[in-house]
């Protein structure tokens, strides 16, 4: 049964340790393999997230150009005009 306290600090850093010291019992390649799903799981996480803020953006004209994605399509404007 789950305890309906927080989870300290100090427990997530005993879980991580407990998880690493799995890590280093396994051999390498099963280790490169445990780490390679962990990677892929928090890049799938990460573009999710990403995702929702450029929708939560896009739906509330928040949407923004960057400095040097602005200087980037003034350069293309004018060379686009300069070959015309």
């Amino acid at each position: 049964m789950r305890s309906s306290r927080p989870r300290s600090r100090t427990d997530h850093v005993t879980t991580y340790i407990n998880y690493a010291k799995g890590l280093l019992s396994l051999n390498s390649t099963q280790a490169s393999e445990a780490l390679q799903t962990e990677f892929n799981d928090a890049e799938t996480k990460l573009r999710a997230a990403e995702d929702k803020i450029y929708k939560f953006q896009a739906e509330n004209d928040m949407i923004t150009v960057t400095l040097e994605e602005h200087q980037s399509l003034v350069s293309q404007n004018i060379l686009n005009l300069s070959r015309s």
